[in-house]
């Protein structure tokens, strides 16, 4: 029965998977879930220079961007390769030219999702490459730079519904 499901979630268009995931998302922040009450929480600690309600116009449509990647992951994962395919709209950066070269950079390829379940982009960017680096401090400083300039370009997108902060350094209040 659950393969059937999936199976089925892989088959429906595009656009009713996102449907369910903007229904999904909003039941997740009327009902105060968990899942709104961590995004709502983390966006106070990484972004408490917007205003209270920026940060839950932000959380709101993240977890509507949330619930609208686990439905689309089925099709994207299980549905027929040419329906998936034809889902990206246009690629962005150079990955062919970029990894061609004789050092390749670093790379982060990420999808953005269009609206009206138009497809997707797909952005590959090359990262600082001191990241490779010999001091993994660094290179873990770099990497968390890096990640937050990507995840500027469209927070919505973001999973600020996971429990990112929940291991805390010995003394630290939790923040859940």
């Amino acid at each position: 029965m659950r393969e059937f499901l999936l199976l089925l979630l892989a088959r429906l268009p595009l656009v009713v998977l996102h449907s369910a995931g903007w229904v999904s998302g909003q039941l997740f922040w009327l009902l105060r879930a968990k899942p709104a009450r961590i995004a709502r929480r983390n966006l106070d600690v990484c972004l408490p220079q917007l205003s209270n309600t920026k940060r839950r116009q932000l959380a709101r449509s993240s977890l509507i961007a949330t619930a609208r990647t686990l439905l689309e992951s089925f099709r994207l994962w299980h549905g027929p390769a040419d329906r998936v395919i034809k889902l990206v709209r246009r690629v962005e950066g150079e990955p062919t030219r970029l990894a061609h070269q004789h050092q390749a950079p670093v790379l982060c390829a990420w999808a953005e999702r269009l609206p009206r379940a138009r497809g997707f982009v797909l952005h590959f960017e090359p990262l600082d490459n001191a990241i490779a680096g010999p001091d993994p401090e660094q290179g873990s400083a770099i990497m968390n730079r890096e990640l937050e300039r990507l995840i500027r370009q469209c927070p919505e997108q973001y999973w600020w519904s996971h429990p990112r902060f929940r291991h805390r350094p010995e003394g630290e209040p939790p923040i859940y």
